[in-house]
């Protein structure tokens, strides 16, 4: 449906007539760019909307923004991806080996995540996400505590090699969003 004359002429600041003469030329040989995206994405509601409110609601809602369908998309995806590292059997004859190089750095990412996830209220701008995730595999540490005859003992086991790990696939086969997907929806990969 095309959008009136009217508010196109609100919208730009234009006058009627030259809006009118805009969509004429646009017909003939689409010279007016602006009046092509607006019909093509827009409905007349959206610009009465928009020139009443200054936004327009069914965009506003994040659950029909491209963004929210992009990062469904790569929740949905992510799992195969982190199969792809952490959750497909790696088959060698050396069973140790196997322990080393799969079960220690599955845990401590799910160990990573878990800290991640129990952050209150964390919000991570979403160009941010990769730098914030590959900053906390750097400072993290996990704490192991020991009773031994009615004493304890809190130490720190850095896990280096595994981190070392992490930041490598991290920086070189995830995304900006993957992270993203990763720290909003850390409980989604933890089940």
């Amino acid at each position: 449906m095309a959008i009136s004359s009217k508010n196109i002429a609100s919208l730009l600041d234009f006058t009627v007539q030259g809006v009118g003469k805009w969509k004429k030329e646009n017909i003939q040989n689409n010279k007016r760019k602006i009046i092509s995206l607006l019909e093509k994405y827009f409905i007349d509601e959206d610009i009465v909307e928009f020139l009443q409110t200054g936004k327009i609601s069914r965009l506003e809602n994040h659950e029909t923004s491209a963004n929210y369908l992009l990062i469904d998309y790569v929740r949905y995806v992510l799992f195969d991806k982190l199969d792809k590292y952490f959750f497909e059997p790696r088959y060698d004859d050396n069973a140790e080996l196997k322990w080393k190089l799969h079960i220690i750095p599955k845990r401590v990412f799910l160990n990573i995540l878990k800290h991640i996830e129990n952050q209150p209220k964390l919000e991570v701008e979403p160009y941010k996400a990769k730098e914030f995730l590959l900053e906390t595999i750097k400072i993290w540490k996990k704490e192991h505590t020991v009773t031994k005859e009615n004493e304890t003992k809190t130490f720190n086991i850095d896990f280096s090699k595994e981190k070392e790990w992490l930041i490598s696939i991290i920086s070189n086969d995830f995304s900006i969003v993957e992270c993203y997907a990763l720290i909003k929806y850390a409980d989604d990969y933890l089940k």
